[in-house]
């Protein structure tokens, strides 16, 4: 039996026939690989932040913010959507594949053009000179993106997630290492700038290593025209759920000002830290898992309900363990200077918890090829943020952040629902895999509430937030343990451990 790490060489890089065999097996140790590598980057990123948050000021990660909110939403356009084509589509030809890898370098040239021609426009709406250029240095870096984008994908089209994650995490390092040398270098926010553009190059260089394929000159006429349009839903989607999530940004940094976006970006940034670390690995493994399963619905089920009982699992307590001890995560990880955003941290976690189920839906839209469902789905929602944001930019920063949690709370359960309809996915099976990890993780997350209001006082805060991982982590596992059929999910998640190890186990298929 071939895993990905046996001489991936000798696949054609364009078939996928031979992987539904081994599915599980595939999915479960190259969810590992990625969740570890992931791990491991969150990290490298939580230890950028404690340096680099002493190393700049709040202002220097406003101004990255201010033109991030505006050039990041560029980003979301700068694959089309072709990627995602390639991971889903089932039968694919090398000349698509060429063609898409063509167009992808030509939107990404367009898009470094086009911020070009903003940079002038960024900085009068800000007010600050200084935008200009970070804006054009940001943009230069979609070259890189465009370059890599059809090697990603083939790479996690043949489930080679280890060997992605991995080169991914090198890239990361490698961005890392030169953010804190510019800032110890006394470069302020160009060492944020050096990150963004050292990251993406070298990622580029490592997936091509990866990757042996090589595009030749491109041809037309070669069958592209439903994986364009199913790229183009997917980048239409992308670039509307961005203007939705990241009007908050442009609206503070406009109407407020740098320190203040500072404040709010990095608390919502920490926040995303234990979504990150579990739904985008899993992702990058389920999607192209359930697109091979479009023809099996009862294996797709199952297949579903598994890996979302992963996400669950481990991302709703980690977010209701950063609820508990807010305070003391926030002094330890940005330092005494960032205290202001304590508050804004502990009103953010309500959208961080509810967006654990953010991939949810996601799978389901790509998987079964319905992008167009879920760009409208994108619009809908977005309606309502920008209705949400505006109304709560009135009461300043955390009207921001309430208004992110009314508009998280309001469009969860009709997005899944529009999202299920006609196919064979029920909210009654995502009520079923859902609500013993919500449970356990509110009650172990209030339970450690408790005991750190009684100990944080006084107590330095890196050993009061050690105290307490320990102490949620014991309720968490005792309460799940308690509740109907908590002792058959810990037993399932044992039974993905020993398949990592070697032995049997029905996991995932």
């Amino acid at each position: 039996m071939s895993h990905e790490q046996d001489r991936p060489g000798d696949r054609d890089p364009f078939s996928t026939g031979y992987l539904v065999d081994d599915l599980k097996r595939r999915s479960v140790r190259g969810g590992a690989h990625t969740v570890a590598a992931t791990g491991a980057r969150h990290l490298l990123d939580l230890a950028s932040v404690v340096f680099l948050a002493r190393l700049l000021t709040p202002g220097d990660f406003g101004l990255i913010a201010m033109v991030m909110a505006v050039v990041g939403f560029l980003a979301t356009l700068n694959d089309a959507g072709l990627s995602t084509a390639t991971v889903q589509r089932e039968d694919l030809r090398e000349e698509q594949v060429n063609l898409l890898f063509w167009l992808n370098v030509g939107v990404s040239l367009a898009l470094v053009l086009v911020v070009a021609a903003l940079s002038p426009l960024i900085a009068w709406f800000y007010g600050d000179e200084r935008l200009v250029w970070i804006t054009m240095a940001l943009g230069a870096g979609f070259l890189f993106g465009g370059l890599e984008a059809q090697h990603a994908a083939l790479l996690q089209r043949q489930m080679r997630f280890g060997t992605l994650a991995w080169t991914r995490l090198v890239a990361n390092a490698a961005g890392v290492v030169a953010a804190i040398a510019a800032a110890f270098a006394g470069w302020g926010y160009w060492a944020l700038v050096v990150r963004a553009l050292v990251t993406p190059a070298v990622s580029l260089a490592a997936v091509w290593t990866a990757m042996p394929w090589r595009p030749g000159l491109p041809r037309r006429s070669v069958g592209a025209r439903g994986l364009v349009r199913f790229g183009g839903y997917v980048s239409g989607f992308r670039a509307v759920n961005y203007v939705g999530r990241n009007l908050d940004n442009l609206l503070i940094g406009r109407l407020i000002g740098g320190s203040a976006l500072g404040l709010y970006s990095k608390a919502y940034a920490l926040l995303m830290l234990p979504l990150n670390l579990m739904n985008g690995p899993i992702s990058r493994v389920a999607v192209p898992a359930l697109s091979r399963l479009q023809r099996d619905p009862e294996r797709m089920l199952s297949y579903y309900a598994k890996a979302l009982t992963l996400v669950v699992t481990f991302s709703m307590p980690v977010v209701a363990w950063l609820a508990s001890v807010a305070d003391s995560f926030v002094l330890t990880v940005l330092g005494e200077q960032w205290r202001e955003a304590i508050h804004l941290f502990r009103i953010l976690v309500i959208p961080a918890f509810i967006g654990t189920l953010n991939v949810a839906s996601g799978w389901v839209f790509v998987s079964l090829g319905h992008v167009d469902r879920q760009l409208r789905c994108g619009l809908a929602n977005t309606a309502v943020n920008v209705l949400a944001i505006t109304i709560g930019i009135q009461w300043g920063v955390e009207g921001v952040a309430w208004a992110l949690v009314i508009s998280s709370a309001s469009k969860r359960i009709p997005t899944l629902a529009y999202c299920y309809m006609g196919t064979p996915f029920t909210l009654g099976l995502l009520g079923r895999v859902v609500w013993r990890p919500a449970a356990a993780s509110v009650f172990a997350g209030c339970a450690t509430w408790l005991v750190h209001g009684w100990l944080a006082p006084g107590t330095w805060p890196p050993l009061a937030l050690a105290a307490s991982l320990p102490i949620f982590a014991g309720v968490y596992l005792l309460a799940l343990l308690g509740l109907p059929g908590g002792r058959a999910l810990v037993s399932e998640t044992l039974g993905h451990v020993s398949l990592l190890r070697g032995r049997p186990a029905e996991v995932l298929g």
